[in-house]
């Protein structure tokens, strides 16, 4: 099977499902029922031991974080959640590693598969159907969330990574640079010529502005990057963050205002 094909494949929910039951057997759950959750980039699913034990399984895109960049994230979060941030555990394999790449022959190529510990809670909201609750809940929400954010930039703005650790960039290479990481926007086939010409003066100023908007620690290190109301848990009063896979380096006001949080809580 070629690489184009085994691309076609992950599309294939069933392919990722079968591949999901083969590798929960490299972990010590016992027997497990398996459900999905979504299948986007990556395919996630609800695991369900039968001791009553929950967890989370996670098969990654092909090519988009090599084992270094998949360690690193595990890294950052194992120092969050020292820091006092809860974030979700990673669950190590039987053979005591964070994870595994695990083929099939449906997937040749593999995936990257890890098992996170299961957070109670529901979504702050979805982006299809918007925010969930009332005005009053949902500011709240946003303040607690925007406290939390808070902190991971402070952590971040002291925390040194530990020698080999490698997160992508969402600096203005990773955003508009020459080969940007989620692709060439303004080279989209259903563009017009004249769309075409706009996003590219659009990609220029992009460039531009955030080359001259500075790196220093105060604004600049590791974010999550996708803090979307699908990844922000509520239970009760707590609020908590999860799937950490787009994070890396950026300035923290993306890891904000993109995102949609209007207030940010400054926490000392």
């Amino acid at each position: 099977m070629t690489r184009t094909e085994d691309a076609c494949a992950s599309e294939d929910a069933f392919a990722l499902q079968r591949l999901a039951t083969q590798a929960l057997a490299l972990w010590d759950l016992g027997d497990c029922v398996i459900a999905p959750i979504k299948i986007r980039e990556n395919a996630v699913f609800r695991v369900a031991s039968r001791d009553g034990r929950r967890a989370v399984l996670r098969i990654h895109r092909l090519g988009y974080h090599d084992d270094a960049a998949l360690h690193s994230e595990f890294e950052w979060m194992q120092a969050l959640a020292s820091a006092g941030v809860e974030v979700p555990r990673v669950m190590k394999s039987s053979a005591g590693r964070p994870f595994e790449r695990v083929h099939s022959d449906e997937l040749p190529a593999g995936r990257q598969v890890d098992v996170l510990e299961w957070v109670d809670g529901r979504q702050l909201g979805a982006l299809e159907s918007g925010l969930d609750g009332g005005e009053e809940d949902i500011a709240g929400r946003y303040c607690t969330l925007g406290g939390m954010a808070a902190r991971m930039h402070n952590h971040t703005s002291a925390w040194r990574p530990p020698a080999g650790f490698r997160r992508h960039s969402w600096c203005e290479e990773g955003i508009a640079g020459d080969e940007p990481l989620w692709g060439r926007f303004w080279e989209l086939e259903p563009l017009s010529g004249s769309q075409r010409r706009l996003f590219e003066r659009v990609r220029e100023a992009i460039w531009t502005d955030l080359r001259a908007y500075g790196k220093d620690d105060a604004q600049f290190g590791l974010i999550h990057a996708d803090l979307v109301p699908e990844n922000v848990l509520v239970d009760g009063e707590r609020v908590r963050v999860i799937d950490f896979d787009d994070a890396g380096f950026g300035w923290h006001l993306h890891g904000i205002r993109q995102r949609g949080i209007a207030a940010l809580t400054v926490v000392e």
